[in-house]
């Protein structure tokens, strides 16, 4: 037989497949790549700036050492002009040397002039020099950022690739899983209708018979204690199959509405089955109570002595409180509020018997299989005696 818990797993997986799918796809790589193309559209400007910065300091350095080795030439020419006059103004005397070492004063003077002028070319090309290096370092910073914002753009580009395909894995998921629960559920409904409730009818009748023939023979003047005992336990199988499966019909009901509520499988259809499964349910309570207060009629009615009469009423008093407790109504009525003191050691009220717990599902799934209540008289009341 199949399980309800089953199916409810399943709507669940499908449900958080789906919720997943949905999560994942909110990452949006667009913002972080156009941050990124934006950077790097900065960073090509400034390159393209640096380079030409460079080419201009190159420009400068070429025309600056060309000047300097212009300097030094005329220099050195100059020493030689010196030179030459000093040596000429040795082998002359008289105006002839005065003139001479005149020239080689005036050629010293403006050889002294070319180094000086060729110093300060030196120290103007050691500045562009350093202003060099620093372009260059301008630009191969450039280019490490450049890299590594590259980097940033593979990565963002390969986790929004992992995340479609997660998303895409993740719908694939929660698509089979709702394909599995519209299975689960169309198996559940053809088992309900074609096994489960005609056996639970055909279970009812035959119940339902027993205590119309124990009714019979208690009428025909047979042993009506003896009757009773037999009406009041049919009865009382008789409601615990029909709660059983007003319970198991509530809780397809449940299930259905969730998977509506969820937009899971078709929703017309699961519409319609939940407002089916929810109005057989109440039928079935309906009647399971109805079947709960014939049983405490049975038993109230059955007879006997002594402690055979005072167990068959306390059991009546029980199924009364099962029926009670499917209605929803209180177990006992509340006390009156002018109740008058009772003597002196003796309780206002005798105490009513404790109400039967609350039907509980099977243990281990949650919910109720989808099968037959395997004990009818399992929820709290008692089971009526055999005779």
């Amino acid at each position: 037989m199949l399980s309800l818990a089953n199916a409810r797993s399943t709507m669940t997986l499908a449900m958080t497949h789906r919720d997943r799918a949905a999560a994942l796809a909110t990452f949006d790589p667009k913002p972080d790549l156009e941050r990124i193309a934006g950077e790097g559209e900065a960073l090509a400007k400034e390159l393209t700036e640096q380079q030409r910065a460079l080419l201009q300091n190159k420009g400068a350095l070429d025309v600056a050492r060309a000047e300097a080795a212009k300097l030094e030439g005329s220099a050195k020419s100059a020493r030689a002009e010196e030179g030459d006059a000093r040596q000429k103004a040795i082998d002359l005397t008289g105006e002839p040397r005065l003139e001479a070492i005149k020239q080689a004063n005036a050629a010293q003077r403006r050889a002294d002039g070319f180094d000086v002028k060729r110093s300060e070319m030196e120290l103007a090309i050691g500045t562009l020099e350093r202003a060099r290096q620093e372009i260059e370092a301008r630009i191969a910073g450039i280019g490490e950022r450049a890299r590594l914002l590259n980097e940033s753009k593979t990565r963002v580009e390969a986790t929004a690739k992992l995340l479609r395909e997660q998303t895409q894995e993740a719908r694939r998921a929660s698509d089979e899983a709702a394909k599995r629960f519209s299975e689960l559920v169309a198996e559940s409904r053809s088992v309900l209708t074609g096994e489960l409730l005609p056996a639970h009818d055909a279970a009812v009748a035959k119940f339902g018979a027993a205590a119309g023939s124990a009714s019979q023979a208690r009428s025909g003047g047979g042993d009506s204690g003896q009757a009773a005992l037999v009406a009041g336990e049919a009865q009382h199988a008789s409601a615990g199959l029909q709660r059983g499966l007003g319970q198991v019909l509530g809780h397809y009901a449940t299930l259905a509405g969730a998977a509506v509520k969820a937009k899971l499988g078709d929703a017309a259809a699961l519409e319609s089955l939940a407002k089916e499964a929810g109005s057989s349910s109440q039928e079935r309570l309906k009647a399971a109570g109805e079947a709960f207060d014939q049983a405490s009629s049975s038993l109230s009615g059955g007879g006997g002595r002594g402690g055979a009469a005072e167990l068959l009423t306390k059991l009546s008093e029980e199924l009364g409180k099962a029926a009670k407790q499917l209605r929803g109504e209180p177990a006992t009525p509340p006390a009156a509020p002018d109740t008058p003191a009772s003597p002196a050691g003796e309780p206002a009220h005798p105490e009513a018997p404790d109400a039967p717990a609350a039907p509980a599902a099977p243990a281990g799934t949650g919910e109720p299989a989808m099968d037959a209540p395997a004990n009818p008289g399992a929820g709290g009341e008692p089971v009526p005696p055999k005779a």
